[in-house]
């Protein structure tokens, strides 16, 4: 059949490092040929390709390009027939490995139109991960059971809401009432669509969706039974955030045992009903989405996952150091996807990883440490890794490459812990600005944690309205705080949290050091908080002691150069009756003083005031040139706790000219005090012609960039040295960038650029 423009496809497999790429394209080119005498339909194919990957490790991937020369069938009934007889010949013993993804052309391979609402009954729904491209590890399922006790699973696709919902219906043994659970996937989480088409009635159509983040776990709430009208449609239902499926009279499964899983597998009776959610599913999802059919094994490995982590843990853990056990954590606990990997090895591969492990660790840390890293972002990334493979090669990389990273001073190397209700995430070691805490005590007994949901999202995102707020926080993050985590013989406890970690759900864990100092102790060094029986009031001021500081000149607490005194109070508040202070947080500092600190901190100018943390003081230093000496004065209202063990100066910003805005409440009180309407309009109309102009002028282009963007780029020595700023590409980006966000400010916080 004649075609306009050849209909084509791809043919993806992954392959050991040793593997000949031809022992895989002779199984496709004999599929093919097999295919033309049964249908009469020839495929030609290329040569296989190395596919490149996107700045992430991936395994050895091969694809070779496929083209439909001559058809008997229309377009779409041609992929139909290619795709069927590929799933059905890869499960023969013959081609059994060696066939494993097709991937259709996304424009032309799948059908247009369809319903914005589809809900399908499912056969069984699995959680598993990929090992490879053919294997699919199955941790737990749940099946279908019409009869009397079990489950009724209901799969409903929203494609006008790039949503998809499955209600798990649950009939107790227990005779409780039925239970109704939801799961929910949306449609930006799903990087690949897998399925396994059905060859005969008696099978299953297989989805399997390989996700970003495991889908949040909800239960249906009763509402009150004082409502005359009790709602019917699932759509109307309550849900809450719960972290169990099931019940011990059936099956229970805990958020921990599924969190792990990063591929659910939707098993469908009725396979035309199923493609016809699979092409409205292709228009839908993003177009980094891959869709793809093969036939894939499903292998159980359950009931071995928790031996495997528990080996792990208890026989290779003590042959490594520290750094190496947070690492190989790191990858184990990034999913299910590597530990299911060795459950699968056979036992002399198995014990080959085992002991390169260990020899690693002997030649060069730092190495393993890098190449482990590697392969938990890979992970991280969900590609398709082969962890015993990818090891040795990785290993033998960075003892090639590796270069211990260099720290900019007032910096220091801080591992970060992501905790949510399913998993725990070991992230490497980042540049972390230093603070009076990280500045006296070993950065590398530290841990920064942050409680996430599984989603990623904060928690109080989920659990906002949620009717048992309190007892879920005291499960997810109460239980973690009082517990602590032991990673590699290292007990890790609360230590406190930075007022910016208490608005981003996080704290700081410390472990005993090889001083003998443990967060208890470090907590009392930091100060006296005794005095303070508020516990957020408490928290705040300990989270002083872990401002991103920088250290500057120290300056006794009991000597001559330090000066506390009363504040400047005046008036009486016609409410409360208490007195106006007019120096709150402000204190002086003298001229010589103020020099020294900035000839520590390679300041090129004196500034006016600056932000500090001193000892239990916070607030801002004015420069006071009536001061004689080294002289510090502070305010009562500066001192928010007692602390005797600090005397340095720290400093968190310096004075400096800003650009400054007029918000819709300056130009509100502006316009009453008589400034016209029209001047406002001007300026705006001013701010936007300059960042047309920017785009062509040269001297606009350089106002814009140093106004708006600052940083360390140094636009005026570029310019100054003949670089064209308004035609280069990036610069031309950080413009767009630059209009794009101020004009989308504009919309919900009006702000006009005055001149200065």
């Amino acid at each position: 059949m004649a075609h306009s423009k050849p209909l084509t496809f791809s043919l993806h497999w992954n392959q050991e490092g040793w593997e000949n790429p031809n022992t895989y394209t002779s199984a496709c080119q004999r599929v093919f040929r097999m295919l033309e005498r049964a249908h009469n339909l020839r495929v030609q194919t290329s040569e296989p390709l190395r596919k490149l990957n996107n700045g992430v490790y991936n395994d050895q991937t091969c694809q070779v390009l496929c083209t439909i020369q001559t058809s008997p069938f229309p377009d779409l009934e041609a992929y139909d027939v290619i795709r069927r007889h590929w799933c059905l010949a890869g499960k023969m013993p013959a081609f059994q490995g060696r066939l494993q993804w097709l991937v259709p052309d996304r424009n032309r391979g799948f059908r247009r139109g369809g319903t914005l609402y589809e809900s399908i009954q499912l056969s069984s729904m699995s959680f598993g991960t990929f090992v490879g491209f053919g294997i699919f590890a199955e941790s737990h399922k749940i099946d279908t059971i019409t009869t009397f006790p079990g489950y009724t699973l209901t799969c409903t696709f929203k494609h006008g809401e790039r949503m998809l919902q499955v209600l798990l219906e649950l009939r107790h043994k227990c005779h409780r009432p039925t239970t109704l659970y939801r799961l929910t996937v949306p449609y930006g989480s799903i990087l690949r669509v897998i399925i396994d088409d059905c060859v005969d009635r008696s099978a299953t159509t297989d989805i399997f969706l390989h996700l970003q983040t495991f889908p949040l776990l909800c239960k249906k709430v009763e509402p009150p039974k004082t409502w005359r009208i009790q709602p019917t449609n699932p759509e109307h239902f309550f849900f809450d955030r719960v972290l169990e499926l099931g019940c011990s009279c059936v099956s229970l499964f805990e958020s921990q045992d599924l969190g792990g899983n990063s591929v659910m597998k939707l098993s469908f009776r009725h396979g035309q009903v199923e493609r016809k959610v699979v092409d409205r599913l292709s228009r839908r999802c993003k177009r980094g989405t891959t869709f793809a059919y093969a036939p894939m094994q499903t292998r159980e490995v359950g009931s071995q996952l928790k031996q495997a982590r528990h080996w792990f843990n208890v026989t290779l853990m003590p042959h490594l150091s520290f750094s190496c056990c947070y690492a190989l954590n790191a990858v184990l606990q990034q999913g299910n996807d590597a530990v299911a990997q060795m459950v699968l090895l056979q036992q002399q591969a198995f014990h080959n990883f085992v002991n390169n492990l260990v020899d690693f660790a002997r030649a060069n840390e730092g190495a393993l440490e890098q190449a482990l890293f590697c392969i938990r972002s890979a992970i991280e990334a969900r590609s398709i890794v082969n962890v015993h493979v990818t090891l040795p090669e990785l290993f033998r990389k960075f003892c090639l490459a590796y270069v211990p990273p260099k720290v900019p001073r007032g910096s220091c190397l801080v591992r970060r812990v992501f905790v949510t209700p399913s998993c725990v995430f070991f992230l490497p070691p980042n540049v972390h600005s230093e603070n009076r805490v990280l500045r006296c005590f070993d950065a590398e007994y530290a841990l920064r944690v942050s409680f996430r949901d599984d989603n990623l999202q904060h928690l109080s995102h989920s659990l906002m309205f949620h009717r048992q707020k309190e007892e879920m926080v005291d499960t997810i993050v109460a239980k973690f705080l009082r517990t602590g985590i032991e990673v590699g013989g290292r007990q890790f406890k609360f230590l406190a949290s930075s007022c910016s970690q208490l608005r981003d759900h996080g704290v700081w864990l410390y472990a005993m050091d090889r001083q003998g100092f443990t967060a208890e102790s470090i907590r009392r060094w930091m100060g006296d908080f005794s005095a303070i029986p508020n516990v957020a009031k408490k928290m705040a001021r300990m989270g002083q002691c872990f401002s991103s500081t920088e250290e500057s000149v120290k300056v006794p607490l009991h000597g001559g150069n330090m000066e506390e005194v009363p504040d400047v109070v005046g008036g009486v508040h016609p409410v409360s009756g208490k007195e106006f202070t007019f120096s709150d947080g402000i204190g002086m500092i003298s001229t010589s003083l103020m020099q020294k600190v900035c000839k520590k901190l390679d300041l090129a100018e004196v500034p006016s005031a600056i932000q500090i943390r001193y000892a239990g003081y916070k607030g801002m230093l004015c420069v006071n040139p009536e001061l004689r000496g080294d002289k510090l004065v502070l305010r009562d209202s500066m001192r928010k706790f007692s602390c005797s063990n600090s005397d340095s100066l720290e400093v968190i910003k310096v004075s400096a000219p800003r650009t400054v805005y007029l918000n819709r409440f300056l130009i509100t009180i502006l316009e009453q005090l008589g400034v016209p309407s029209r001047v406002f309009l001007c300026l705006q109309q001013k701010m936007m012609l300059t960042f047309a102009d920017a785009l062509v002028c040269e001297s606009t282009a350089l106002r814009v960039l140093c106004t708006y963007v600052g940083g360390t780029l140094p636009f005026l020595r570029l310019q100054q040295n003949g670089f064209c700023l308004a035609r280069d590409p990036f610069v031309r980006l950080l413009l767009y960038t630059v209009y794009r966000s101020t004009m989308g400010k504009r919309r919900c916080r009006p702000q006009l650029f005055w001149p200065g």
